[in-house]
């Protein structure tokens, strides 16, 4: 479903007003991650994953562009979506440990840490490896041009830069959008694994020390204040 009739049924045309919802949830997602990006860079504390952020962030930006520009925006809803549920449980959570609802807080952690895992290291590897394998169906190759190259000069080029479903074009030299979709998916998924290994690590603090979420591990360590470091 996710290819067939592409692109005919596949165009996010804005003058169709069944694709209404699905235009609106992609520009709140592509908006949602601009604003984090700006935040990140100038507003935000600088956190220990801050370039891993900051990649992450970029990488979701371009990958929805390329995703509305190249009309895979029926696989782009469900990745955003995988992501999406994930962070519930995660603001769920820091919001439940401000009011000092521990117990809530460490519950919503570990359902954060579950469907962190699910979702973003099982769900979505096997849709990019699924899409992989696919490029060899013939169905694939004849719906998706772009499968069939990654880096290839074209003859028909109108503009000296173009971005289409064809391609990402500069001089009439294109690279596949197909393929630089799959490889910042794949990006994407080390990123999480990165991420897993810290929250991995919480989950086995509160288990087997019966502790409490009481921190974010990725803030850096408070400097020490000055006045203690006097000697009277």
């Amino acid at each position: 479903m996710t290819y067939t009739n592409y692109p005919i049924e596949h165009q996010l045309d804005f003058n169709r007003p069944e694709l209404f919802g699905l235009r609106t949830y992609y520009l709140v997602a592509c908006g949602f991650y601009m604003q984090a990006l700006y935040g990140l860079l100038f507003i935000d504390e600088r956190m220990k994953d801050f370039w891993e952020m900051t990649i992450h962030h970029i990488i979701t930006i371009i990958l929805i562009s390329f995703s509305i520009v190249s009309s895979y925006h029926r696989a782009g809803s469900i990745i955003i979506f995988l992501h999406d549920v994930v962070d519930v449980f995660l603001y769920s959570a820091k919001a439940f440990h401000e009011i000092g609802r521990s117990n809530i807080a460490n519950t919503l952690f570990g359902m954060f840490a579950v469907s962190f895992f699910v979702l973003r290291l099982i769900l979505l590897p096997m849709f990019v490896l699924n899409a992989y394998f696919l490029l060899d169906d013939p169905v694939m190759i004849t719906s998706f041009p772009p499968s069939k190259f990654l880096f290839k000069y074209v003859t028909d080029a109108y503009y000296p830069i173009e971005i289409s479903s064809y391609g990402v074009c500069a001089f009439r030299w294109c690279l596949s959008t197909l393929w630089l979709v799959l490889i910042g998916l794949a990006l994407l998924v080390c990123l999480h694994v990165y991420w897993f290994s810290i929250i991995f690590k919480m989950v086995m603090k509160i288990v087997l020390k019966n502790d409490r979420w009481n921190h974010d591990p990725r803030l850096n360590a408070p400097k020490n204040n000055e006045a203690k470091n006097k000697v009277v």
